[in-house]
């Protein structure tokens, strides 16, 4: 078996056991989230609620999904507000 035929299948098998979809929409499995980590601080990263990206915990970078992949380079990260609570 060649190497690239062993990435691949590598590749295959990985993204089999961390995606999961159900009626055209895929979802991110709580295993690949609690692995992943943000690349500008290494700090843990969650799922938005809303479901449109991944956001750092630390530094509140939030890299978005796109097509169904989390584009997880720091270039395209959008850092949120903090969210301020008035009395």
């Amino acid at each position: 078996m060649a190497v690239t035929d062993c990435l691949t299948g590598r590749i295959g098998h990985l993204n089999r056991s961390l995606w999961h979809g159900y009626n055209r929409r895929m979802t991110i499995s709580p295993e690949f989230i609690e692995i992943m980590r943000c690349p500008a601080c290494r700090s843990r990263i969650e799922l938005k609620a809303d479901g449109s990206g991944l956001k750092c915990v630390e530094c509140r970078r939030v890299y978005p999904i796109r097509d169904e992949i989390p584009v997880l380079l720091v270039d395209e990260a959008t850092i949120e507000e903090v969210e301020t609570v008035t009395a």
